[in-house]
């Protein structure tokens, strides 16, 4: 299958041994809701990774519970897979997801923010990741599974809440 890919130039020529290791960690990444990374490539004077670029639009509203349900389920997975690689990626915004043809969500943007062997990141990325699941519109999601999605202290603890 033909995917659009983008090159995210974020890094150095000195940052080669750092770029190497995170682009091989992240190939190492099996996950359906985390972009594939490629290679990496060197462009003029920086270096970037060669990434899956999915067209879709990012996440802003549900039309239905079940709906956002999958939507906050594949954000707690795509950062628990990079978190289970020891991978955090540092920089989580709406638009760091988007949909692939298929209609699964992907987040990707990685840059120069993304860490390896860095565990105290994680908990920003999980604190990013709850506070966008909690701001999706369009459903109206019961009090108590709210409070719970605040109260997930890892990012496995989240999916598995999330999954059922």
């Amino acid at each position: 299958m033909n995917r659009a890919a983008c090159l995210i130039l974020d890094w150095q020529p000195y940052e080669l041994a750092l770029l190497q290791q995170l682009c091989q960690r992240l190939q190492q990444v099996q996950s359906q809701n985390v972009v594939d990374v490629y290679d990496l490539l060197k462009f003029r004077d920086q270096l970037g990774l060669l990434c899956e670029h999915p067209p879709g639009a990012a996440l802003i509203l549900e039309s239905s519970l079940n709906a956002w349900l999958k939507t906050s389920f594949a954000m707690a997975n795509a950062i628990c897979d990079l978190h289970k690689q020891q991978l955090t990626h540092g920089n989580i915004l709406q638009r760091s997801w988007s949909r692939d043809e298929e209609g699964i969500l992907n987040l990707h943007s990685f840059s120069r923010a993304s860490k390896l062997n860095a565990p105290e990141h994680q908990q920003a990325d999980l604190l990013v990741v709850k506070g966008l699941i909690s701001s999706i519109r369009g459903v109206a999601v019961p009090m108590p599974l709210l409070g719970a999605i605040q109260s997930a202290e890892t990012a496995e603890t989240l999916k598995n809440l999330l999954a059922g």
